[in-house]
């Protein structure tokens, strides 16, 4: 059980901010996973989408010199959108974990995993990593 630190009350500034922080997280975390799950959902209803012009989504492994960005971007793309699901998933548990004050070095990971999710993982990310490694967020923690 966790054991509230004296000098920080349940409405101190830094609850607050880990509040926010769950919020953020846990939202973030139903946007990977719906984008994710209708992404997939419209790629098996179609799997003749094209990203990037000619460049299907299923035809990013066979590269060539002249398309080896586009096939990046694929690569990048596919991979956004069929782990979307468990970053989504892993997103939604570190907003609980963070508003529990549970599991501080879990929270900071899956935040640091974030950052791959372009744009929106990225800027929530680096916003909440930015508070949570503020020593008074951290002794709000109980593993930190």
């Amino acid at each position: 059980m966790h054991v509230m630190n004296s000098h920080l009350g349940p409405h101190s500034d830094e609850h607050e901010h880990l509040k926010d922080g769950a919020l953020l997280l846990m939202v973030l975390g139903v946007f990977h996973l719906l984008f994710s799950i209708i992404s997939m959902l419209v790629i098996l209803i179609s799997p003749t989408i094209a990203l990037f012009g000619e460049s299907s989504i299923f035809a990013f492994l066979n590269v060539s010199g002249f398309y080896v960005v586009q096939a990046l971007l694929s690569v990048y793309v596919a991979a956004q959108v069929f782990l979307g699901w468990v970053v989504g998933l892993l997103t939604i548990q570190a907003g609980r974990d963070c508003q529990r004050t549970h599991s501080w070095h879990f929270v900071f990971r899956v935040i640091v995993l974030n950052w791959c999710m372009f744009p929106v993982g990225t800027m929530v990310g680096f916003f909440i990593w930015r508070d949570l490694r503020r020593k008074g967020i951290r002794d709000v923690f109980d593993d930190a």
